[in-house]
């Protein structure tokens, strides 16, 4: 299946692509507080979420900080709760997808993420030691919104940009990459993923 221009490494985000991350959470919020959805993703964002997932503050202090700025009747282990929940869900097809390409390709993860929550996922979704390389954001200091972050984890892995394929939901962090010359996919969701391989050789 291989030939010259066909990838020696995958490299994968996480959330939206294979499970849930924060996307969901404000159904959940909604519902027991009786609130309207319309706003509250975004009351996770900012300035503290690029600080909890390079590793800078705690969980706690991430999520103290919104409850506090929102005044949700919500105490922070039901908010903790609600956020694990979410990570139960899975992307459909993607996983299927995933079993295919570790057959024939190197598979790395790259992942801006919490350091608190990584360790239940990993309890939860066991497809996560299919990763032959696993990078996070609070690990390397630093997100994918900072294109540094791909010539680092590149360098990690023993390859250049185009020897990987980088495939990611977030249409920023395909640029980010595409920037510094690693082949990248943008993630609308599993049927297209495959199409996207196929035609890139990668899968049948």
């Amino acid at each position: 299946m291989k030939n010259e221009n066909t990838p020696r490494c995958i490299i994968f985000d996480l959330s939206e692509v294979f499970i849930a991350g924060l996307p969901g959470i404000e159904k959940r919020i909604s519902t027991a507080l009786s609130i309207p959805e319309d706003g509250l993703l975004e009351c996770f964002g900012g300035e503290p979420v690029m600080q909890v997932l390079r590793g800078e503050i705690s969980e706690d202090s991430y999520l103290g900080g919104i409850l506090e700025r929102t005044g949700w009747a919500l105490g922070l282990a039901p908010l903790k709760r609600m956020i694990r929940d979410n990570f139960h869900v899975r992307i459909e097809g993607s996983l299927d997808i995933l079993h295919e390409v570790v057959k024939t390709y190197r598979v790395a993860l790259l992942s801006d993420h919490v350091r608190e929550w990584v360790p239940y996922i990993r309890s939860i979704h066991p497809f996560l030691n299919l990763f032959n390389d696993r990078f996070y954001s609070y690990e390397l200091g630093k997100t994918k919104s900072e294109p540094t972050v791909f010539p680092d984890v590149l360098c990690s892995l023993g390859y250049g940009p185009h020897e990987c394929l980088f495939i990611d939901d977030r249409i920023r962090n395909v640029r980010s990459a595409e920037s510094i010359g690693l082949p990248s996919i943008h993630f609308r969701g599993a049927i297209q993923l495959r199409a996207d391989l196929r035609r890139r050789q990668v899968l049948p």
